[in-house]
This record gives C-alpha cells, structure tokens and sequence, in this order.
C-alpha cells in the first residue's frame, strides 16, 4: 500500500479536501493534472515488484493442455507497486518507487514506462543479479 510523505516542514494541510473558491484543484506543473490541496507538498511513495503483463486475446478460455492461438498480444508494465503509483501519478500525485529491477532490456522497458507516466524513478536499483517477473495472467486471477 503506498505511503504519503511529507517533503516540506509547511503546517500540514488537512486530510480531507476543503472546497475552496468552487474548485477543490489548485495549480499544476505543466503537463500534469492539478493536485487536491491536502495532496501538495507531499509523495506517494511505493516499495514493491514492477513487471511486466503480457495480455494475449483468444476467442474462448482454454481447457486444460489445450493449445490455442491468440488474436493479439499486448505487453504494459505491471506489478502492485507499478500499478497503484500509475495510477496515482494519473490523477496527479507526486509519486515515487522504491524496487529493484533486471539491468536488462525488460527492466528498461518498465522504468521507461513509469518514467513516462511521471512516476519519480530516481531510487530503483538496476541490478545484474536480479531477475524480471513476467505475469501471464488467465480469467482467474
């Protein structure tokens, strides 16, 4: 679950947003969406595993050793810490993670993608010895 820090010794702002001037959103830097006022001057902080999904579509849901084929192939990064600080960062929050990826072509792939989708990288350890984790998920997970 990721954390709220604080990143400036300003008083706290309150919890709950106050409506203010009929709008609860204040200014946002460019190219991000504005951020509720109990949300400025603070990060959501995420520790955890960033993969990638591989989602494949099929016209029906396998039987047991069957073998099918698949109509298309998407790739997109994933994994608990990656998912809810993307999803975080989409409504405009400073975020920021805490993980450990492979120094290879997948681990480049992930940071790249929640580098674009404005999630602060700056503290993920790229590591020879660590291996990347792929999902392939089915219906019933």
């Amino acid at each position: 679950m990721p954390l709220l820090l604080r990143c400036s010794p300003a008083a706290s702002p309150p919890l709950l947003p106050r409506r203010r001037s009929g709008s609860l959103l204040s200014a946002a830097p460019p190219g991000r969406r504005p951020l509720l006022p109990a949300a400025a001057g603070r990060v959501v902080l995420g520790c955890g595993l960033v993969t990638l999904d591989y989602l494949a579509t099929v016209d029906a849901y396998p039987r047991p050793d069957d073998k099918i084929r698949s109509g298309e192939l998407q790739v997109s990064g994933g994994g608990n810490a990656g998912n809810a600080l993307t999803g975080a960062a989409r409504l405009g929050l400073n975020t920021r993670l805490i993980s450990k990826v492979a120094n290879d072509e997948i681990g480049g792939t992930v940071l790249s993608e929640l580098k674009e989708a404005g999630i602060d990288i700056s503290h993920v350890i790229k590591n020879s010895y660590v291996y990347n984790h792929i999902r392939v998920p089915s219906n019933d997970t």
